[in-house]
């Protein structure tokens, strides 16, 4: 998933953690973790460390707005007002502050960086959102981190796969169900090119109910849906339209994990720029004058504005306009789907699991498909011995609002039998919960049954002259990554300093340039 209440949801558990994110193959198993995360809450202990905290923060709006209830709404003005300060909101205050504008950033958390958040926690840094960066050979912000020194460790994408009784299931029968499931894809979309949308997960339904093959093969194409379809998009099967679930290039590389963390990034991204935290913006007034946004923090008036908001808040309507955003961009905004990943963090004395690949995979029937399919070995990066579950979609949803208890009971369930003999019980367990972030409402966006790119298109383009949109769900080739977040606040400050005329196309790439 790359743009959230805050919280961590907490075992109480006498263990004692308190912690409050193309083609169908192989190369998809390194897509969001969750790019989006939750914050942090914590029982008997002290708040785990932001790392997030070094931008200016300013206490107070400093102009008065000459209401008479002043002591109520406070009102400043800049030139650009920007929503968000996530990748997308971040790289777009960076360009346009460039560009000699005067920015202000508004975030509604006490933190920077969205749906990026790196957390001191469990012995080691953990991701609570974003984990990866993909094709690093391409992308900016991998080559930013490399400019500034910070080390981003390749992945070599090993994956083991298992019953669910631990045994291993050989590379050629899972190749096999991986190819079975690409084939009845392509079938079906050249039947549907012609006809009406529909969901992945209908499809995938009939392949399974069609097959002859052993009970075994049936769980096998139910795995490689989840495995290859919903890691991927971080949505269920039954969410994601048949035709274009993968709209998006290729990938061309190797990814990588910021080893002390993503948030790194986000403070390297937010310097010099400054930041209003914990204004909750609540109303945007747009017009050929300018804007207005109003929040918990008071009012601030420029001539335009843009909009990071992810699309489950969009949707929501915890943002109202006015005037209110046109047809088709509501229309764009009820056919794109936010998608739900959730985390569940589990340190043990030691690395048991053993050989040790970067993700282990678990056969399951198509019903069972979400449910503590795959986990990442967290300790192969240097850190604890920590593998992190991996859940999407309805199954996501339920974990993090279930009982901390039997969350807990059901990971430890499933571990104990996939290594039986070497268990040992977990020391701390912690999990996610952006489902019920209210800045968020899920992690990223993805493409439901009849959504095309051409709603990404919707979504991002510009209202009148001074209401500008941007986000990883307006990215219509990187949408759902940090890549997609961080190009499109480049090209949404590239269009708002083209429709202030205060530069040319020329200035504005200038601006953009990263060196």
């Amino acid at each position: 998933m790359e743009g959230d209440a805050d919280f961590l949801g907490i075992f109480a558990a006498p263990i004692g953690v308190a912690i409050s994110t193309a083609t169908v193959d192989r190369r998809n198993v390194l897509a969001l973790l969750g790019l989006a995360a939750t914050g942090l809450a914590r029982c008997s202990r002290p708040p785990l460390e932001d790392p997030s905290s070094t931008t200016r923060d300013r206490a107070r709006l400093d102009v008065d707005s000459g209401r008479e209830d002043a002591g109520v709404t406070q009102e400043r003005r800049v030139d650009v007002v920007v929503v968000g300060a996530g990748v997308a909101g971040l790289r777009a205050a960076e360009v346009l502050v460039r560009a000699g504008v005067s920015v202000l950033v508004v975030e509604a958390r006490d933190r920077l960086g969205g749906r990026v958040h790196s957390a001191r926690a469990l012995g080691t840094t953990i991701e609570l959102g974003a984990d990866w960066l993909f094709d690093t050979g391409f992308h900016p912000l991998a080559a930013r981190a490399r400019a500034w020194g910070i080390d981003v460790r390749p992945s070599d994408g090993s994956y083991r796969l298992l019953t669910r009784d631990g045994r291993h299931v050989s590379t050629t029968r899972e190749r096999r169900w991986r190819e079975a499931l690409v084939e009845h894809i392509q079938r079906g979309r050249a039947a549907g090119a012609e006809g009406a949308d529909r969901s992945v997960g209908e499809l995938v339904r009939e392949l399974v109910a069609r097959r002859t093959e052993r009970e075994a093969d049936r769980e096998g194409i139910a795995w490689a849906a989840t495995a290859e379809i919903e890691r991927r998009y971080g949505a269920s099967i039954d969410e994601l339209s048949l035709l274009h679930f993968d709209d998006a290039p290729a990938p061309r590389g190797v990814d990588g994990r910021v080893l002390d963390g993503l948030s790194r990034l986000i403070d390297r991204l937010a310097s010099g720029i400054e930041v209003e935290r914990s204004f909750a913006v609540a109303r945007i007034e747009h017009g050929p004058q300018g804007v207005r946004i109003e929040g918990s923090r008071g009012a601030v008036r420029a001539k335009a504005a843009v909009v990071t908001v992810p699309v489950g808040v969009l949707s929501s309507g915890a943002v109202t306009f006015a005037p209110g955003l046109p047809d088709g961009k509501r229309a764009a905004l009820s056919r794109l789907k936010s998608g739900a990943v959730a985390k569940v963090f589990a340190k043990f004395p030691s690395a048991f699991w053993e050989p040790r690949e970067e993700w282990i995979g678990r056969v399951l029937p198509l019903d069972e498909r979400g449910r503590w399919v795959e986990l990442v070995d967290l300790a192969r990066y240097g850190g604890a011995p920590i593998l992190c579950a991996v859940l999407r979609g309805p199954n996501a949803i339920e974990v993090e609002r279930m009982a901390e208890r039997a969350a807990q009971g059901e990971l430890e369930r499933v571990v104990r039998a996939l290594f039986p003999g070497v268990y040992v019980a977990p020391e701390a367990i912690a999990r996610t919960s952006w489902s019920t972030d209210l800045y968020a409402l899920g992690t990223h966006s993805c493409l439901g049954p009849g959504a095309t790119l051409a709603d990404r298109d919707a979504l991002a383009a510009p209202v009148g002259s001074a209401l500008f949109f941007a986000g990883e769900a307006t990215d219509r080739a990187h949408a759902a990554s940090l890549r997609g977040a961080y190009a499109s606040g480049e090209r949404a400050a590239g269009e708002v300093l083209s429709a202030l005329g205060l530069v040319g196309d020329a200035g504005a790439q200038s601006a953009a340039s990263t060196s």
